[in-house]
């Protein structure tokens, strides 16, 4: 099947109610000619509708999907996606990519909460804000973000990569609780950071390159250059400025939550 030269949806007017739309996918999108899709069923309040009656829908067979309009009440777009990109020309609302396993979201303005929410592959790239909950693992969960990137220039709320396993987080200025209960992986905030950063992690990473507040169930080890840092800072700088300085630089380490296992790992550049 031959892919066509993208799939564009244009909002024809603001929505005020909650509007799922899981089914806006690219995985989706390539299988179908332009009639399915505009057939497709979003959840507007209580009511079904079609796709068609929000939006102006052009294209068909391709994995490509470029959405123009305020998103702010739409939910869910790019839930479990699989491969393809989306191109988001505004905001967008809840649950962005929430369990998507590969393929790329980019969104030009904010996001709201549990962006990326339990993303298991792929990249998420913010160049505004988002929200609280950012990778983060849904209530009961016992786990969250499992692989995959998600970048934000602008800043996010509390418990970025809360639960977090694998995969890498970058953020400008984060908010209270910062990779709590996280098992694994690796969270960079360039700017700066609320309180209880790291509270509960029992592995991973987090880098930060203002002085926190740290809890004091962090012991300080040593000063130095991780290098697996300069590889990852290499990686993301592919898609973000990084300050030469970040990756010749040293890093105190300090390790923690002695509450739990205490083998994770704040790092926090001295230059």
């Amino acid at each position: 099947m031959l892919m066509g030269e993208g799939i564009k949806l244009r909002l024809q007017k603001e929505f005020n109610v909650p509007v799922d739309a899981p089914c806006i996918r690219p995985d989706l999108f390539k299988t179908l000619g332009n009639e399915k899709i505009k057939n497709l069923d979003l959840h507007v309040g209580n009511k079904v509708k079609g796709l068609k009656d929000l939006f102006e829908v052009e294209g068909e067979f391709s994995d490509e999907i470029t959405i123009d309009g305020d998103l702010s009440n739409f939910k869910g777009i790019g839930h479990k996606m699989e491969s393809g990109k989306i191109t988001i020309r505004g905001t967008v609302g809840m649950h962005t990519g929430a369990e998507m396993s590969g393929g790329k979201i980019i969104i030009e303005g904010n996001a709201s909460d549990w962006l990326g929410a339990e993303l298991q592959g792929g990249m998420i790239r913010v160049k505004g804000n988002a929200g609280n909950l950012v990778g983060a693992g849904y209530r009961g969960s016992k786990v969250g973000m499992r692989g995959g990137m998600i970048i934000v220039e602008g800043g996010v709320g509390n418990e970025v990569g809360a639960l977090m396993r694998r995969g890498t987080i970058a953020v400008g200025n984060a908010g209270d609780f910062t990779g709590c209960f996280a098992t694994g992986g690796s969270i960079l905030v360039w700017g700066d950071t609320g309180e209880r950063t790291g509270a509960f992690m029992s592995r991973g990473t987090i880098v930060l390159y203002h002085e926190p507040k740290l809890l004091p169930t962090f012991k300080y080890g040593c000063a130095y250059n991780p290098v697996f840092l300069r590889m990852l800072l290499r990686l993301l700088s592919n898609w973000v400025d990084v300050d030469p300085q970040y990756i010749t630089g040293n890093y105190k380490r300090y390790s923690g939550d002695i509450t739990e296992l205490g083998k994770g790992e704040i790092l926090i550049w001295v230059g």
